[in-house]
C-alpha cells in the first residue's frame, strides 16, 4: 500500500474503501509512512535493492517446486522410473536456475554445459 497509495499512482485514492480498514486506521499510516524515520528506512531499503544484481525469478512454488521440476527432468534423462530416485540437485544448480528467466529454464545437460551455468 506504501508504494502505491502513498508515494505512487494512487496517492488521490482512498483504500479504506477497497481494504478492510477505517479511515482513521488509513490516515495514521499514510502520516506514519510519512516520517523522517520512514524515510530514512524506504531510502535504505531501495538502496539495497539497487545492489541486487540477481534477483530470483521463482513462482509461488519457490525452491521447492523448482527442486520437483528438476527431478522429474533429471530422472527422465537417467531413464528412472521415479524423480524420487534421481539425486537430488546441488545447491548452485538451483541458485543458478532460480535467477534464470522461465523461457530459457530447460534441464537437460546442453543448457548445464552452457557458458551461462559456468560461473
Amino acid at each position: 500500500m506504501t508504494s502505491q497509495y502513498v508515494f505512487g499512482s494512487k496517492q488521490n485514492d482512498t483504500p479504506y474503501t477497497k481494504y478492510k480498514i477505517t479511515e482513521e486506521e488509513w490516515v495514521e499510516f499514510k502520516e506514519s509512512r510519512l516520517t523522517p524515520e520512514w524515510q530514512v528506512k524506504r531510502i535504505a531499503a531501495q538502496q539495497r535493492q539497487k545492489l541486487n544484481d540477481t534477483p530470483h525469478v521463482l513462482s509461488r512454488g519457490g525452491y521447492a517446486l523448482l527442486e520437483k521440476k528438476m527431478r522429474k527432468c533429471r530422472a527422465e534423462e537417467l531413464g528412472l522410473e521415479s524423480p524420487d530416485l534421481a539425486p537430488p540437485p546441488a545447491r548452485h544448480e538451483l541458485w543458478k536456475v532460480a535467477r534464470t528467466k522461465s523461457s530459457l529454464r530447460k534441464w537437460s545437460t546442453v543448457l548445464r554445459n552452457n557458458q551461462l551455468f559456468n560461473l
